[in-house]
């Protein structure tokens, strides 16, 4: 009776037109649009070596031959001119360099703006003069230190300003497509209303029928959910195909744990749509598709598709409704994957999501199972 029931709704959705625009036409077409958008949008920040000029007013051989570790490294990140003060303050002048180190007693930087490359110079000299205060107070602590060559295991050149692939895709508005999956994910919730709708007798004649048959409540929302995820997981593989392979934009190569996630968040939608369908006490399907539409709307919302900051400003300010937010728990899953090296945030956001899942199905069956019709 399972197996049969299950094949009349895996069925019965899948010819639903409705269904499958809101959850494979219109995501497809709104990632088309939000690559059209974006695809040259940060075009103008993407890094380039910065050139620098080193006037040295007093010797220091560890400072500049760091700058010179960093210009020859594999991923270059300076291009080092050792010059004169008045050259350099005309190479600035001229905007031919981005600013100049002068080596005295301390190390000064002087630049004329703010931006990327003027925080990246100002960072490597916060960093040498750190790790050399940590060197002058072992010495003093441990002045046995000095004689075991400390300043060639510190290793300035080369360990404490190795950079990460600064020329990769650091690009933001990655966001949007993950909110995107989030969002997608979430209108799972439009096939489990659609199973519920067909099983309610004061909806349509089929519901009416299945009222009076002897099948279980159980098993008729079990297949239900069992068919619209299955449905619901097949358009997020298509829509990740199309991300991945026609717009190319990243996800890092931990291919099974972005799976396992789109899985989650597709039974979580599926709940969704489930206990809004027992639980909403509109009489008519349309109305509490509005609802879901809003619904899904307002947390992609929050979860920074329509504005990008205001999914920091909610981590911040708000960081407990980041956490019952399922779209917000799916993008941060999917950003905690492609930029941290460790899986604890993203197993935090899975779990959080999996127990909202969890607890929307049983919600769910309690309203099934609690409703009684006065004739049928």
């Amino acid at each position: 009776m399972f197996l049969h029931f299950f094949k009349y709704q895996f069925k019965t959705l899948f010819r639903n037109k409705m269904v499958i625009f809101w959850t494979l036409v219109f995501p497809l077409a709104l990632a088309t649009f939000f690559n059209l958008a974006f695809s040259n949008l940060t075009a103008s920040e993407e890094f380039e070596t910065v050139n620098v000029a080193l006037v040295e007013e007093q010797e220091n051989i560890y400072f500049k031959d760091t700058l010179k570790g960093l210009e020859k490294s594999d991923e270059k990140l300076i291009n080092l001119q050792i010059t004169s003060l008045d050259k350099a303050k005309q190479l600035l002048k001229d905007e031919k360099i981005k600013g100049y180190y002068v080596v005295d007693e301390d190390i000064k930087l002087i630049v004329n703006n703010t931006g990327i490359d003027e925080t990246i110079l100002e960072s490597i000299a916060n960093e040498y003069n750190s790790t050399m205060s940590t060197v002058e107070n072992i010495a003093r602590l441990n002045p046995i230190a000095l004689q075991n060559n400390i300043l060639d295991a510190v290793n300035l050149s080369k360990n404490n300003f190795e950079t990460q692939n600064i020329g990769g895709n650091t690009d933001l508005t990655v966001i949007y497509f993950y909110t995107l999956i989030g969002m997608n994910c979430l209108n799972a919730s439009f096939c489990g209303l659609r199973t519920t709708s067909q099983i309610e007798a004061n909806l349509s004649r089929q519901g009416t029928r299945i009222g009076i048959s002897p099948i279980s409540k159980i098993v008729t929302v079990l297949s239900g959910i069992i068919s619209a995820f299955i449905i619901q997981f097949a358009i997020m593989m298509i829509l990740m195909a199309y991300l991945v392979f026609g717009l190319g934009i990243g996800f890092g190569e931990q291919i099974g744990y972005i799976i396992l996630l789109i899985a989650i968040g597709c039974f979580t939608g599926v709940g969704l749509g489930n206990f809004a369908g027992n639980a909403l006490k509109f009489k008519k399907e349309d109305t509490k598709i509005s609802f879901l539409s809003s619904f899904s709307l307002v947390l992609s919302f929050f979860s920074g598709m329509m504005i990008i900051d205001i999914k920091y400003w909610m981590q911040i300010n708000l960081p407990f409704l980041t956490y019952i937010n399922p779209v917000s728990l799916i993008t941060d899953g999917l950003y905690a994957l492609y930029y941290y090296d460790n899986l604890n945030r993203y197993t935090t956001n899975m779990i959080c999501l999996f127990v909202i899942g969890v607890l929307l199905i049983l919600g769910s069956l309690f309203f099934t199972r609690r409703k009684q019709y006065d004739s049928i």
